[in-house]
Protein backbone atom coordinates (compact mmCIF):
# COMPACT_ATOMS: atom_id res chain seq x y z
CA UNK A 1 0.00 0.00 0.00
CA UNK A 2 1.23 3.40 -0.68
CA UNK A 3 2.12 5.55 2.42
CA UNK A 4 5.74 7.62 2.82
CA UNK A 5 7.48 4.74 4.19
CA UNK A 6 6.56 2.88 0.94
CA UNK A 7 6.79 -0.59 3.18
CA UNK A 8 3.01 -1.28 4.52
CA UNK A 9 0.97 -4.01 3.49
CA UNK A 10 -3.33 -3.70 4.50
CA UNK A 11 -4.19 -7.53 6.04
CA UNK A 12 -6.71 -8.11 8.68
CA UNK A 13 -6.13 -7.86 12.44
CA UNK A 14 -6.54 -11.46 12.81
CA UNK A 15 -3.44 -12.59 10.59
CA UNK A 16 -1.15 -10.11 13.17
CA UNK A 17 -2.78 -11.02 16.49
CA UNK A 18 -5.17 -13.81 17.70
CA UNK A 19 -7.15 -11.66 20.36
CA UNK A 20 -7.56 -11.42 23.95
CA UNK A 21 -5.43 -13.81 25.96
CA UNK A 22 -3.12 -14.70 22.79
CA UNK A 23 0.11 -13.76 21.47
CA UNK A 24 1.36 -11.64 18.31
CA UNK A 25 1.73 -14.18 15.39
CA UNK A 26 5.11 -14.70 14.54
CA UNK A 27 7.44 -15.14 11.18
CA UNK A 28 4.84 -12.58 9.35
CA UNK A 29 5.86 -12.56 5.64
CA UNK A 30 4.66 -10.86 2.34
CA UNK A 31 5.24 -12.81 -0.96
CA UNK A 32 4.37 -10.33 -3.66
CA UNK A 33 2.76 -12.12 -6.41
CA UNK A 34 3.16 -15.70 -4.76
CA UNK A 35 1.99 -18.63 -6.88
CA UNK A 36 3.22 -21.86 -4.89
CA UNK A 37 4.14 -25.22 -5.26
CA UNK A 38 2.70 -27.33 -8.03
CA UNK A 39 1.60 -24.08 -10.17
CA UNK A 40 4.62 -23.83 -12.21
CA UNK A 41 5.94 -19.98 -11.03
CA UNK A 42 8.41 -18.62 -8.85
CA UNK A 43 7.16 -18.85 -5.30
CA UNK A 44 8.72 -15.10 -4.63
CA UNK A 45 9.08 -13.33 -8.32
CA UNK A 46 9.78 -10.25 -6.34
CA UNK A 47 11.07 -11.17 -3.07
CA UNK A 48 9.87 -11.25 0.57
CA UNK A 49 8.99 -8.78 2.84
CA UNK A 50 9.22 -9.79 6.48
CA UNK A 51 7.25 -7.88 9.24
CA UNK A 52 8.46 -5.33 11.74
CA UNK A 53 5.84 -3.79 13.27
CA UNK A 54 2.13 -3.78 13.16
CA UNK A 55 -0.38 -1.04 13.92
CA UNK A 56 -3.22 -2.63 15.07
CA UNK A 57 -7.24 -1.52 16.98
CA UNK A 58 -6.54 -2.27 20.76
CA UNK A 59 -9.98 -2.61 21.23
CA UNK A 60 -8.97 -6.06 18.68
CA UNK A 61 -6.33 -7.22 21.86
CA UNK A 62 -9.04 -7.07 24.52
CA UNK A 63 -11.76 -9.01 21.66
CA UNK A 64 -12.66 -12.81 22.95
CA UNK A 65 -12.93 -15.79 20.68
CA UNK A 66 -16.28 -15.59 19.09
CA UNK A 67 -17.55 -11.84 18.84
CA UNK A 68 -13.59 -11.41 17.40
CA UNK A 69 -14.43 -13.52 14.69
CA UNK A 70 -16.14 -10.18 12.47
CA UNK A 71 -15.63 -7.31 13.60
CA UNK A 72 -14.95 -3.38 12.94
CA UNK A 73 -11.33 -3.73 14.86
CA UNK A 74 -10.59 -6.09 12.54
CA UNK A 75 -8.03 -4.24 10.70
CA UNK A 76 -4.10 -3.85 10.26
CA UNK A 77 -1.60 -2.41 8.96
CA UNK A 78 1.99 -3.95 8.70
CA UNK A 79 5.29 -2.36 8.11
CA UNK A 80 7.41 -4.62 6.29
CA UNK A 81 11.49 -4.99 6.06
CA UNK A 82 13.66 -4.08 2.57
CA UNK A 83 13.52 -7.72 0.36
CA UNK A 84 17.02 -9.43 0.53
CA UNK A 85 17.88 -7.20 -2.94
CA UNK A 86 17.52 -3.96 -0.70
CA UNK A 87 14.34 -2.93 -2.09
CA UNK A 88 11.20 -1.11 -0.61
CA UNK A 89 7.80 -2.87 -1.34
CA UNK A 90 6.61 -0.33 -3.28
CA UNK A 91 8.99 0.55 -5.21
CA UNK A 92 9.35 -3.03 -6.37
CA UNK A 93 5.71 -4.03 -6.86
CA UNK A 94 3.87 -0.28 -6.37
CA UNK A 95 1.11 0.39 -3.90
CA UNK A 96 -2.70 1.13 -3.68
CA UNK A 97 -4.13 4.33 -2.49
CA UNK A 98 -6.61 3.95 0.17
CA UNK A 99 -10.02 5.33 0.21
CA UNK A 100 -11.68 6.94 2.81
CA UNK A 101 -15.88 6.61 3.77
CA UNK A 102 -17.95 6.47 0.70
CA UNK A 103 -20.96 4.98 0.36
CA UNK A 104 -21.12 1.05 1.67
CA UNK A 105 -21.98 -0.04 -1.70
CA UNK A 106 -18.99 0.11 -4.20
CA UNK A 107 -17.46 -1.90 -7.09
CA UNK A 108 -14.82 -3.95 -6.08
CA UNK A 109 -11.81 -6.33 -7.22
CA UNK A 110 -11.11 -8.68 -4.57
CA UNK A 111 -7.71 -10.43 -4.94
CA UNK A 112 -6.60 -13.30 -2.36
CA UNK A 113 -5.63 -16.94 -1.87
CA UNK A 114 -8.80 -18.98 -0.44
CA UNK A 115 -7.69 -22.12 0.33
CA UNK A 116 -10.68 -23.84 -1.12
CA UNK A 117 -8.82 -23.45 -4.20
CA UNK A 118 -5.78 -25.27 -5.06
CA UNK A 119 -5.16 -25.31 -1.71
CA UNK A 120 -4.31 -21.92 -1.10
CA UNK A 121 -1.25 -21.93 -3.45
CA UNK A 122 -2.78 -19.84 -6.73
CA UNK A 123 -4.15 -16.39 -6.28
CA UNK A 124 -7.66 -15.89 -7.11
CA UNK A 125 -9.63 -13.01 -8.45
CA UNK A 126 -13.27 -11.98 -7.75
CA UNK A 127 -15.00 -8.79 -9.58
CA UNK A 128 -17.74 -7.78 -7.82
CA UNK A 129 -20.08 -4.93 -6.62
CA UNK A 130 -19.98 -5.17 -2.76
CA UNK A 131 -23.92 -4.96 -1.53
CA UNK A 132 -25.09 -4.32 2.52
CA UNK A 133 -26.73 -7.15 4.25
CA UNK A 134 -24.94 -7.17 7.73
CA UNK A 135 -24.60 -5.30 10.63
CA UNK A 136 -22.87 -6.33 13.56
CA UNK A 137 -22.91 -3.71 16.64
CA UNK A 138 -24.12 -1.02 14.71
CA UNK A 139 -21.63 -1.01 12.25
CA UNK A 140 -22.05 -2.13 8.48
CA UNK A 141 -20.04 -3.92 6.52
CA UNK A 142 -18.98 -4.26 2.87
CA UNK A 143 -20.43 -7.84 1.43
CA UNK A 144 -19.67 -9.78 -1.55
CA UNK A 145 -20.28 -13.06 -3.22
CA UNK A 146 -17.17 -14.36 -4.83
CA UNK A 147 -17.51 -18.05 -5.96
CA UNK A 148 -14.69 -20.59 -3.88
CA UNK A 149 -13.21 -17.59 -1.62
CA UNK A 150 -13.41 -18.09 2.40
CA UNK A 151 -10.92 -19.88 4.76
CA UNK A 152 -7.18 -18.85 3.79
CA UNK A 153 -8.25 -15.52 1.73
CA UNK A 154 -8.70 -13.28 4.83
CA UNK A 155 -6.69 -9.93 4.50
CA UNK A 156 -7.70 -9.72 0.78
CA UNK A 157 -8.19 -5.93 -0.08
CA UNK A 158 -11.30 -5.14 -1.52
CA UNK A 159 -10.07 -2.74 -4.34
CA UNK A 160 -12.03 -0.07 -5.83
CA UNK A 161 -11.25 1.41 -9.30
CA UNK A 162 -8.89 -0.95 -10.30
CA UNK A 163 -6.89 -0.50 -12.98
CA UNK A 164 -6.00 -4.22 -14.69
CA UNK A 165 -3.46 -2.11 -16.63
CA UNK A 166 -1.46 -0.84 -13.77
CA UNK A 167 -2.44 -3.94 -11.06
CA UNK A 168 -3.45 -0.76 -8.91
CA UNK A 169 -6.45 0.57 -6.89
CA UNK A 170 -8.01 1.69 -3.76
CA UNK A 171 -8.23 -0.48 -0.54
CA UNK A 172 -11.52 0.30 0.90
CA UNK A 173 -12.02 -2.89 2.78
CA UNK A 174 -9.89 -6.14 3.33
CA UNK A 175 -11.44 -9.27 3.85
CA UNK A 176 -12.44 -10.37 7.58
CA UNK A 177 -14.69 -13.56 7.52
CA UNK A 178 -18.31 -14.60 6.29
CA UNK A 179 -20.77 -17.23 7.56
CA UNK A 180 -19.99 -20.69 8.22
CA UNK A 181 -22.93 -21.89 6.56
CA UNK A 182 -21.75 -20.14 2.99
CA UNK A 183 -18.08 -20.01 2.53
CA UNK A 184 -18.80 -18.29 -0.50
CA UNK A 185 -20.12 -14.81 1.12
CA UNK A 186 -17.09 -12.94 2.77
CA UNK A 187 -17.59 -9.46 4.59
CA UNK A 188 -14.90 -6.89 4.82
CA UNK A 189 -14.22 -4.21 7.66
CA UNK A 190 -15.13 -1.13 6.04
CA UNK A 191 -12.54 1.99 5.83
CA UNK A 192 -13.44 4.86 7.53
CA UNK A 193 -12.18 8.03 9.66
CA UNK A 194 -11.57 5.12 12.46
CA UNK A 195 -8.96 4.03 10.19
CA UNK A 196 -7.42 6.63 8.66
CA UNK A 197 -7.02 9.35 11.55
CA UNK A 198 -7.30 7.09 14.94
CA UNK A 199 -5.58 3.65 13.75
CA UNK A 200 -3.18 5.01 10.89
CA UNK A 201 -2.85 8.56 12.07
CA UNK A 202 -4.00 10.89 9.19
CA UNK A 203 -3.68 10.09 5.52
CA UNK A 204 -1.40 6.94 4.96
CA UNK A 205 1.68 8.79 7.20
CA UNK A 206 3.40 5.93 7.98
Amino acid sequence: MNSLSKRLVATAAHCVHGGAGRDWHENWAFFPGYQGPGTGDDTAPYGVYNGVSALIFEEWLKMEEGASRLTHYDVAFMTTHLNPHGSRLVDEVGGHGLWNGGSYPFNATVFGYPQKLDNGNRMRVCKKGTYLTWSFLAYFYPTVYCKGFGLGASGSPFLHKYDPSTGLGYIRSVLSAGPESDLDISYGVFFDSRVVDDLLGGPVNP
